[in-house]
């Protein structure tokens, strides 16, 4: 189980800073008064502490303790990534008045450097990794060019096809965990 606990905050993690730099990028909160959204807080390890000491409670406490942590994280994690549309972003994006703002170009080129594989990718299907794979490339060379707007529209991309893949893999991911804990 604290396998699946760290994957299961490895995956938070990246979602929460993508999410968050990706807000950033285009001047946006989705929760201005909730800084769950903010790259630079609340990782999962803070947001999900354990309950329990794992010193003096039993194996069971412990599990229980891991396997509720892992369920709110996913839990967590589809609420992140069902809160901004694709249509919501890309008018946001497009209602950007003076062209891209320093802090804007800087939350890009964070997330291009988080886009080297992330291990999440490794869960989605073949074909999905090879296109984001593909963007996630291109990204690079726009950050190596410094090319703010291309950038930009690579990771637009990566956005839509990350959401989509997360849209169908996240809840199975929670599915998958409901099953193993209370399979008889």
């Amino acid at each position: 189980m604290t396998k699946e606990l760290q994957k299961a905050f490895r995956y938070y993690n990246y979602i929460r800073e993508f999410y968050g730099y990706l807000l950033d990028s285009i001047g946006f909160s989705l929760e201005p008064e909730n800084v769950s959204f903010d790259p630079a807080t609340a990782p999962a390890e803070k947001e999900f502490p354990p309950a329990v000491d794992e010193k003096s409670a039993s194996q069971e406490q412990v599990i229980a303790d891991k396997v509720n942590r892992i369920t709110c994280a996913y839990e967590r994690m589809i609420e992140i990534v069902s809160s901004l549309s694709v249509e919501e972003y890309e008018q946001e994006r497009n209602h950007r008045e003076w062209g891209l703002q320093d802090a804007e170009k800087f939350a890009l080129t964070s997330i291009a450097e988080m886009l080297l594989m992330p291990s999440i990718w490794c869960e989605f299907d073949e074909h999905s990794q090879k296109v984001l794979a593909k963007l996630a490339d291109e990204a690079q060379s726009d950050v190596a060019l410094m090319d703010a707007l291309s950038l930009e529209n690579h990771i637009s991309k990566i956005f839509v096809e990350q959401k989509k893949c997360l849209e169908e893999f996240l809840p199975k991911k929670l599915e998958e965990l409901m099953n193993f804990v209370y399979s008889p």
